[in-house]
């Protein structure tokens, strides 16, 4: 057959088909489109629709002549009128498995791709996997959705009608991370001048060409689209792209060109057989020409597979004797030669010699040149020279020898120097029989080159492997965690003290918002610490430090208290540098809390003194207002209706000397009588008393350790305590409770003293009187220990039970402390110095110690202890108490001589050397009572001088019994108690002493 005639029926054939197709399409198409999808297709004012699938299908309009009717709608509406067959057309699509069920799809032209966008605050997302645990955007039956639901697992996607509802969604906060089509996103983040507030990541999820789409089954109408997209051609396509979207936009697929080249094709045929006899010398020409062509090509073919199966042995992680055999092998097999050799010199301990040989003798001998001969002979043979090809007769007898045959023209040897930096590294060297293929030489060459490069490459990763090496031992053993970070917020590296500290490893955090989505479970404060670091990645400088520290959940969901310093680096990685700082927030917690107990040990020590000294004072006044009321009784100068007055104050004043001697207590002024004492027999005594006196709906619970509880203390004092601390919680308890009393002793180790400033280590019996009453605020336990102060109401109680407790237990040397909050009850802790040894051995009472007086004591009246006439200095800078203990002497028969200062006392004494005893008060201005003691005693030693003071402490008193004096009396005293103590001082000299007060009220 004609191949003209042929080829021009074959064409009338296509024509008439297709204008038959032509014919049977509709003249008018209706093509419905996305109304957000801009800048590729978009509502116009008056429902018209424009952008870059509109501009491309009125080029397709015009080269096919049909109309286009094209409208904008919301995608899931237009995709279902194509369904329907209520539209012919989706202008533009992308293709899908699930879609191929409704569409068919006509040839691509354009390309898009689909992009994970991301809040600025968030770091590292880039693939599917990265999306986990957030609420991803998407648009409404667009392939994104079905993609990430197909991957991520839950109920964390989100769909959106649109792009632009996308976009208005994410920048409104209701999803952080959204994935759409690259321009389209950017499009409407720029529309809404937030193209800052989101970033993108660096790699497309995936990339997506652009089709359209017409009901299942309707091929016809496809054909006749396909037909006129390539009558399009891919530079209009192009040009419209550039118009709308700028240059570099997404690709179009040139099926114009596919088109013309096919049609090119056709006239070359029917060219070439019009021609065919006038093309035969050209084409015998032009196949010499392709077989040289193909011989060089061959040629480069065999250079370029031989140096790339080199590089390829190279790069892997072999020893380096197997890898050069291999590397010679691999000559060997593709140059078809007998014998190849490669070795490298300077390595650790002797040459590497590395050989391949074949075998091309037709009877089977083996070709016999051992390697390491050939390369002895070789290397003087080289010289300067770094290629050296060697004939049978120029190759010399020594290398044929080497070779194990005579001189002969039949071998041929090639070598090639190996060459680093300038310097000889080794050598290849092939051997065959005959002449080498044309090829060889350049493969030799190139395959030298490749071995060299990848020798020195070696050495080079095995240097820096042992510097790594040696580096990442230093970062493992660090003291601080340590993570690395690239500019994405990818975790590059973590050491092991990072993943001890934290218990969580790279798979955990493999970026940095995985890593505060796992430490920072509470969303307000994984934002706050996400936008502080962003701020320091806008503002940081290389090399400089930045700082943060926040509470870090681990995976085990333990709290650390973490501190971080992060580096910025040249590279634009992050050096992060972590630390628990567990021990340091719990070391500045016992800080505050001992500086607390300082301060409040100081506060109420001043207070203490100021209570000591005001108690002193208040002494004096009650023995002044005591002293004349006494008289007044006495002498009897006052009517019935009088004594009763007097009977009422003088009662008043006992009172009030209790509250002194309250006051002494706090300040410790007041000196504890020490005795081993049973601290639990004590409680229990002590709460059998009490069930009897508080309220029914009270209970006293006691908990009492099985251990001794031995401890020296006042029996008194510590029951006092013990009855304040109950009645204070009763108090706290309007509508009943519970209260608690427990015991227990604990060793006190020397390298932990409990935190409390002054314990010593051993042996401590600890107190515990727990309530469930309405507790304290943190304002009210800081003073529930001062005097006087009160949370009840006027009346109803004087805020001194608790403070005197303070004072006994501190004059114990013990501590007590106070534990309570709002709604929770309170809980005082008191503990007791206890020593098992101590309490066995106790001191017993010695002489010149102050007992107190026994309760309910009534002195002999003072007839019976009259004076003889005796002379007596009264020694006191309050003139209303000289004058007082001077009209008691005298009407007892003294006679009586009194001094307002120490140093007007030594003027008397000398003048006076007749003095029988002296009554001398310690707490005078100028010289004082203990100095004026000592020098009253210097110059008459047999004096006797009693003490007059308002202090009960025995520190304070003892010294002076020390000197030289022979009693005590504490004011405010009765008359009776001084008229005694005077008269038993003078008859029995230096006796006992004893300490006489004035007896308490019942």
């Amino acid at each position: 057959m004609n191949p003209v005639r042929w080829t021009i029926g074959l064409l009338i054939l296509l024509l008439v088909h297709g204008a038959a197709a032509f014919a049977q399409s509709p003249q008018v198409l209706h093509v419905v489109g996305d109304e957000s999808y801009a800048p590729f297709e978009m509502a116009a004012p008056g429902g018209a629709c424009r952008g870059v699938f509109p501009d491309i299908w009125r080029l397709w309009s015009e080269k096919t002549g049909f109309s286009i009717d094209y409208q904008c709608l919301k995608w899931a509406e237009a995709l279902k009128r194509v369904r329907e067959g209520r539209a012919d057309v989706v202008g533009g699509i992308f293709q899908s498995p699930e879609r191929l069920a409704d569409f068919d799809f006509t040839h691509p032209h354009l390309t898009i791709e689909t992009t994970i966008f991301f809040h600025q605050t968030i770091f590292g997302l880039r693939t599917v996997e990265d999306l986990r645990g957030f609420r991803v955007g998407v648009v409404r039956e667009d392939t994104a959705e079905t993609y990430l639901r197909q991957r991520l697992p839950g109920d964390g996607i989100a769909a959106y009608d649109g792009n632009e509802a996308l976009v208005r969604a994410a920048i409104q906060g209701e999803v952080r991370v959204f994935v759409a089509d690259t321009p389209v996103a950017l499009f409407y983040l720029a529309k809404q001048g937030a193209d800052e507030q989101f970033r993108r990541a660096l790699d497309p999820l995936y990339t997506n060409r652009v089709h359209a789409a017409v009901r299942k089954g309707n091929t016809k109408l496809l054909e006749t689209i396909n037909r006129g997209f390539t009558a399009v051609g891919a530079k209009e396509i192009a040009a419209v792209q550039e118009k709308w979207i700028g240059a570099g936009g997404p690709a179009a697929i040139p099926w114009a060109y596919l088109g013309a080249l096919a049609g090119l094709f056709t006239l070359i045929v029917l060219a070439v057989v019009r021609i065919n006899r006038r093309l035969r010398v050209g084409i015998a020409r032009a196949t010499r020409d392709l077989e040289e062509s193909r011989a060089q090509l061959q040629s480069q073919l065999t250079i370029s597979t031989v140096g790339g199966e080199i590089g390829r042995l190279l790069t892997m992680e072999r020893p380096m004797d197997q890898t050069l055999a291999q590397c010679t092998q691999v000559l060997v097999n593709h140059l078809a030669v007998d014998f190849g050799v490669i070795w490298v010199t300077g390595q650790i301990g002797a040459d590497l010699v590395a050989e391949a040989r074949t075998v091309t003798d037709p009877h089977g001998d083996a070709f016999p040149p051992p390697a390491s001969r050939v390369v002895r002979e070789l290397t003087p043979l080289l010289g300067d020279r770094t290629t050296l090809a060697l004939s049978g007769r120029s190759m010399g007898a020594d290398l044929a020898a080497a070779l194990g045959t005579p001189t002969s023209p039949s071998f041929s040897v090639l070598a090639q120097v190996l060459v680093v930096d300038g310097a000889r590294i080794g050598g290849a060297a092939l051997i065959h029989r005959g002449e080498f293929p044309g090829a060889a030489t350049a493969a030799l060459a190139a395959a030298a080159d490749r071995i060299a490069v990848g020798i020195h490459g070696r050495r080079a990763e095995e240097t820096l492997r042992k510097e790594k090496e040696g580096f990442q031992t230093l970062l493992e053993e660090a003291p601080l965690g340590v993570t690395l970070l690239d500019a994405d917020g990818r975790t590059l590296y973590l050491n092991r003290r990072f993943t001890r500290i934290f218990n969580c490893d790279l798979e955990d955090i493999p970026n940095l918002t995985a890593w505060f989505r796992l430490a920072l479970p509470d969303e307000n404060e994984r934002f706050r610490v996400e936008t502080e670091w962003h701020q320091i990645l806008r503002t940081a400088q290389t090399g400089h430090t930045h700082t943060l520290a926040f509470p870090v959940r681990g995976r085990d969901g333990s709290i650390h208290p973490a501190r971080f310093t992060a580096v910025l680096l040249g590279d634009g990685h992050w050096l992060i540098m972590s630390e628990d700082i567990s021990r340091h927030v719990e070391k500045e917690e016992e800080l505050r809390r001992l500086e607390g107990q300082l301060y409040q040990s100081q506060k109420m020590e001043a207070v203490g003194t100021l209570t000591s000294g005001i108690a002193h004072d208040f002494n004096n006044l009650l023995q002044a207002i005591s002293g004349y009321i006494q008289l007044l009784q006495r002498r009897g100068q006052v009517g019935d209706d009088g004594l009763n007055y007097l009977g009422q104050m003088d009662r008043a004043v006992r009172r009030a000397s209790e509250l002194a001697r309250r006051l002494l207590n706090f300040s410790r002024k007041g000196e504890p009588r020490l005795m081993p004492v049973d601290l639990n027999k004590e409680i229990r005594q002590t709460a059998q008393l009490l069930e009897r006196t508080i309220p029914r709906d009270v209970m006293i619970e006691t908990r009492l350790t099985e251990e001794s509880t031995a401890i020296l203390a006042d029996p008194n004092q510590l029951e006092q305590v013990v009855v304040n601390l109950v009645t204070n919680a009763r108090d706290a308890m309007p509508e009943g409770g519970r209260i608690t009393i427990e015991t227990e002793t604990v060793s006190i180790e020397p390298d932990s003293v409990d935190g409390r400033p002054g314990m010593k280590p051993g042996r401590w019996v600890r107190l515990k009187v727990t309530d469930t009453g309405h507790g304290m605020d943190a304002a009210t336990r800081e003073r529930v220990f001062e005097p006087f102060f009160t949370t009840k109401r006027a009346g109803e109680g004087t805020g001194l039970g608790l403070s005197t407790a303070y004072g006994i237990v501190k004059a114990h040397g013990g501590f007590i402390d106070c534990d309570s909050e709002p709604g929770q009850g309170t809980r005082f802790t008191l503990w007791w110095p206890g020593d098992e040894t101590q309490a066995r051995t106790a001191r017993p009472e010695r002489s010149g110690s102050i007992p107190a007086p026994a309760a309910g004591e009534r002195p002999r009246p003072p007839a019976a202890i009259q004076g003889a006439g005796e002379t007596i200095l009264v020694v006191d800078d309050e003139p209303a108490l000289r004058n007082i203990a001077r009209m008691m002497l005298e009407e007892a028969g003294y006679q009586v001589l009194t001094a307002e200062s120490g140093e007007e006392a030594l003027v008397i004494q000398k003048n006076r050397p007749d003095l029988d005893l002296v009554m001398l008060d310690l707490g005078m201005p100028g010289m004082g009572g203990h100095k004026c003691l000592k020098s009253l005693l210097d110059r008459s030693p047999d004096l006797k001088v009693i003490i007059a003071t308002g202090y009960v402490a025995e520190r304070m008193v003892q010294p002076a019994l020390d000197a030289g004096a022979k009693g005590v009396i504490v004011k405010p005293f009765r008359e009776e108690v001084l008229l005694e103590t005077v008269r038993r001082t003078l008859a029995g000299g230096s006796s006992t002493t004893t300490v006489s007060a004035a007896p308490p009220e019942k």
